[in-house]
């Protein structure tokens, strides 16, 4: 059992050396397939705008190399190959014939996995020693050659992916409006005041500019500062007997609070927004 294991040894190194030689070619036309296909998609993000290239670049990239890795896997070697890759360096097919029986008491079994014991070092010291060929020229070429272009696509790019890249920031600014938004929803409490926030979201899914959504952010906080002012008007006409009313009711008084708290969170977030269309060059 003892000299069985020591074989299966040797068989597993061959397998993870086989493994290798057989990755490494994989490895190369992968990643130069990986690089060949984000240089076409900058190739032709040139050609027009095209918000978010560069992710999707990179994105295609991580894809095609994890296929690679994934081709890899299903392209490993099975220990029977390594097995019978090995037996070819011995001289009479100790190996395989050897490990063909089971039956470690058998005084044939025991000589044959003893000499084949005797070789394997030998055996295994020529399996080392072959004409791998693990480098594809072509491949290598090719693999070069592309990282050079992309280089020189992403260091000097067209017109057309500036504005690319101006719109995802752009957009980015959006999207932290809109966030800002949600979190004073959630924040609200009165159903008029929750009813307005809501509005203005609906309204800014709409909007394809930060310039759109920073003039539907003012027009939402000069709504609530009239409907604070109404309320304070009206507070101040009961408060001095003018009206008829009894004055603010319990949720109005809730709203009126609300409504204060609501316009500085708007006028934050405006603030916050034109700061960040300033720093992208916008009035």
């Amino acid at each position: 059992m003892e000299r069985r294991k020591q074989l299966r040894k040797y068989i597993q190194r061959a397998k993870t050396s086989l493994t290798v030689e057989r990755n490494i070619p994989i490895a190369q036309y992968g990643l130069f397939l990986a690089l060949l296909s984000s240089a076409a998609l900058f190739l032709v993000s040139r050609l027009f705008v095209w918000p978010y290239y560069r992710q999707t670049a990179l994105a295609t990239f991580i894809v095609v190399i994890l296929a690679t890795v994934l081709f890899m896997w299903w392209k490993r070697v099975k220990e029977k190959e390594a097995l019978h890759t090995l037996d070819d360096y011995f001289s009479h097919n100790e190996l395989v014939t050897a490990l063909s029986f089971e039956d470690d008491k058998d005084p044939l079994v025991q000589s044959l996995l003893t000499k084949a014991l005797e070789n394997v070092e030998k055996a295994f010291a020529d399996f080392k020693a072959r004409n791998k060929n693990l480098l594809r020229p072509k491949a290598l070429i090719g693999l070069f050659g592309t990282a050079v272009v992309l280089a020189i696509l992403y260091m000097f790019p067209a017109a057309s992916q500036i504005e690319a890249v101006e719109v995802e920031k752009e957009k980015a600014v959006i999207e932290d409006v809109k966030k800002e938004i949600a979190k004073l929803e959630k924040k609200a409490e009165t159903k008029e005041v929750k009813e307005q926030l809501k509005e203005l979201q609906d309204t800014l899914k709409k909007t394809e500019t930060a310039e759109e959504a920073l003039r539907e952010v003012v027009k939402k906080q000069k709504e609530l500062a009239l409907k604070e002012q109404q309320l304070k008007d009206k507070q101040t006409a009961s408060n001095e007997g003018a009206s008829d009313d009894k004055g603010l009711s319990k949720e109005e008084v809730e709203q009126l609070k609300e409504l204060a708290q609501m316009q500085q969170g708007l006028t934050q977030n405006a603030n916050t927004t034109q700061t960040a269309m300033s720093k992208l060059g916008k009035p």
